[in-house]
């Protein structure tokens, strides 16, 4: 059997062995006691915690001084510091190994008595809904998950070659797709425009649309999923608002250009399919009918995974995306939710802000594991629409005008918000444009981490909930 136990001992000798303190400082960024197997080795790392508080040298004198000082030389023995002191003749091992051996241990461990809790939990008491139950259990397993070993310090050298092997693994994916190199390194909006400014939707990026309700974010994140599927990257789309149904129309909607009023008032024979359309009157509608199947064909070809159940927590969205992920060989290219504040955390006791801090938080650190872009829709605030005068807002939008904005601001990489002319000017200013069929809508990039932020000019089509760009003179000032 073996003792893992060994490797504590080797790993605590190396620490008080080195005088220069590195080997310290180096391993209390990745342990703490509690990783030690054995608990008299968690003490003796913690002693030498208090040392280094001390400012003092690490050496066995100074640990049994704290030992003593905290009671506790009768659990660690002489004999016991003797075998420590001994088992420096292994030390060949690299101390990187040690600390990933003891690290993983640890984590096993911890995810066992998860494991062991959660089928405790379910035989001393009768579970009333299973779903939260599960939902609860999943969410304590990726609590224990999330520990998984941190990627170690790198040097300039080694951030120099991974960025040559990004470029070659660029190259190679060029080549082997017939790709022109035009910049653009993340999955293309299918807008010119404003891919030039965001160079597409990047790997591990978590980004942020916010527009006030029925501005036009659900049909614009829709045209997202539909241009990036259109390019055979599989796309997930989490639906917090509207059902599979709902959706599936505003697609058709989009991809037929038949309004929702001609969809719905087609006569379809019973024992239709989708590829095969039967019109309840050979005489009328064939055009529209060919058009709806066309559709529906192109539709049930695109990679496109939709999740639509109402009052989705947090944890739900990860272990769904994971498991997305794993079972299509990570071929997912891209998450997209609609939207940020229907998502919920519990936390008892905490306000709805702790939630979306939460909320937020988790998103981007599951766009980083998953290395995949994230897309999340948010509401704005009402003030957004304000001028600070009790009149109609006529001002640039401001990053802050998201609801419940502060973490969100921090943790997005991106954040874009989406404005329309008729939708901002005062009602009675505007109530002959709201009966046209065509807006002009702004996409303002307010926040780029990795590059520069700008405007985008759209025309919104609302009677099929299309988008085409229109380039716009006053935007050259934002590139």
């Amino acid at each position: 059997m073996t003792d893992y136990t060994l490797n504590e001992k080797i790993l605590l000798c190396s620490i008080i062995k080195d005088d220069s303190g590195n080997t310290f400082f180096d391993v209390s960024t990745q342990l703490t006691a509690e990783d030690f197997q054995d608990s008299r080795n968690g003490i003796i790392y913690s002693a030498i915690f208090d040392v280094i508080n001390n400012k003092q040298q690490i050496s066995f004198s100074a640990i049994i001084n704290i030992l003593k000082n905290k009671h506790q030389e009768e659990i660690i023995s002489n004999d016991y510091l003797n075998e420590i002191l001994e088992s420096y003749s292994y030390t060949t091992v690299p101390i990187s190994d040690l600390v990933n051996e003891i690290k993983d241990r640890s984590l096993l461990n911890t995810f066992i008595k998860s494991l062991q809790d959660i089928v405790t939990s379910s035989k001393q008491q009768a579970i009333s809904n299973i779903s939260d139950f599960i939902g609860k259990s999943e969410e304590n397993i990726l609590k224990v998950t999330s520990q998984r070993r941190n990627a170690p310090v790198m040097k300039m050298e080694q951030v120099s070659t991974s960025i040559v092997n990004k470029l070659i693994d660029q190259t190679e994916k060029y080549k082997k797709f017939g790709i022109k190199p035009d910049g653009i390194t993340g999955l293309k909006s299918g807008f010119e425009d404003l891919d030039r400014i965001t160079r597409g939707f990047n790997e591990s990026e978590y980004i942020i649309i916010g527009a006030r309700p029925s501005v036009g974010k659900t049909a614009l994140a829709i045209q997202f999923i539909l241009n990036v599927a259109f390019s055979k990257t599989p796309v997930l789309f989490f639906s917090l608002e509207m059902d599979d149904l709902a959706i599936g129309l505003r697609m058709i909607n989009n991809l037929s250009q038949l309004s929702l009023e001609q969809i719905n008032s087609l006569m379809i024979k019973k024992g239709s399919k989708y590829n095969a359309l039967i019109s309840e009157d050979d005489r009328r509608n064939i055009d529209e009918i060919s058009k709806l199947q066309t559709a529906l064909i192109r539709l049930s070809t695109l990679p496109i995974i939709l999740d639509t159940n109402p009052g989705t927590k947090i944890g739900d969205i990860e272990s769904k995306a994971r498991k997305q992920f794993n079972s299509s060989h990570g071929q997912i290219g891209m998450i997209v939710i609609d939207y940020l504040q229907l998502i919920t955390c519990p936390m008892p006791g905490r306000t709805r802000n702790d939630e979306i801090q939460q909320v937020s938080g988790r998103l981007k650190q599951l766009a980083r594991d998953l290395k995949v872009p994230i897309v999340v829709l948010s509401q704005l605030s009402r003030d957004s629409e304000k001028d600070g005068k009790g009149g109609k807002a006529t001002r640039e939008p401001r990053m802050s005008d998201l609801r419940d904005s502060g973490s969100i601001e921090q943790d997005a990489d991106k954040i874009f918000i989406l404005t329309r002319d008729d939708y901002q000017k005062a009602e009675e200013e505007d109530a002959d444009r709201n009966k046209s069929d065509v807006s002009s809508l702004q996409l303002h990039l307010l926040k780029n981490r990795n590059g520069r932020i700008g405007k985008v000019s759209l025309i919104y089509n609302k009677v099929y909930c299309t988008f085409n760009s229109l380039y716009n003179e006053d935007d050259k000032n934002y590139f």
